[in-house]
């Protein structure tokens, strides 16, 4: 089964670099680009953020419990590190990762 990945809100650039790298990959598909698309979230196993950590997106972080349980890479203002997020309906999270986006995406898609 293919990991549906949804770009968020970032940078021109790092969208298209994200996008580039992910285009390699048999088992990722983008279904979306940019939060304000009309993809649902439930229709998404992973969201990538360009930003540090997810306990700042306010509605966005409510949107998302609520399609739950989906998975969320944040990655840091530098694009070289990030956190990976497992959030259920209880907004428990599970912090793990991989050496690279796609096996972050992978981890943070867990088992949907």
């Amino acid at each position: 089964m293919r990991i549906r990945v949804m770009l968020g809100d970032m940078a021109a650039m790092v969208g298209s670099a994200l996008r580039g790298s992910l285009s390699e990959c048999d088992d990722i598909q983008l279904v979306a680009g940019g939060t304000s698309a009309r993809t649902p979230y439930d229709e998404v196993d992973v969201l990538v953020l360009h930003r540090p950590e997810i306990h700042s997106c306010g509605e966005m972080l409510k949107a998302l419990v609520e399609a739950a349980p989906i998975g969320v890479l944040a990655i840091d203002g530098s694009g070289e590190t990030g956190s990976v997020y497992r959030l259920d309906r209880e907004t428990r999270c599970f912090v793990g990762g991989g050496e690279g986006l796609a096996e972050a995406i992978r981890a943070a898609a867990g088992a949907r």
